[in-house]
């Protein structure tokens, strides 16, 4: 039920569980998002460890970091470079 709770919260969470729901299954994103709550509350339980939110925005831009590093990883085993394009501003 918390995992179902966190489909439209500002929260890092929110974003993983959204991310994941976008390719697969919602079931399939309500099942990840809840055991990754469960590794949460384990650490907590286990050592102490306190949860602190990132944010939306934050996991995000991580998230977007780790995808440019994948695909420049990638684009370098195949002999390419990646060139970063100039954004449009649009109107």
């Amino acid at each position: 039920m918390a995992a179902t709770a966190l489909r439209n919260s500002n929260t890092a969470l929110g974003a993983y569980y959204r991310r994941i729901s976008r390719t697969k299954d919602p079931n399939v994103a309500v099942f990840a998002t809840a055991r990754k709550l469960g590794a949460f509350l384990y650490r907590m339980l286990r050592y102490g460890k306190a949860y602190v939110d990132e944010g939306q925005q934050a996991y995000e831009a991580r998230y977007k970091a780790s995808r440019i590093r994948s695909l420049a990883t990638t684009a370098a085993q195949f002999g390419y470079k990646l060139i970063p394009q100039p954004q449009a501003a649009s109107a």
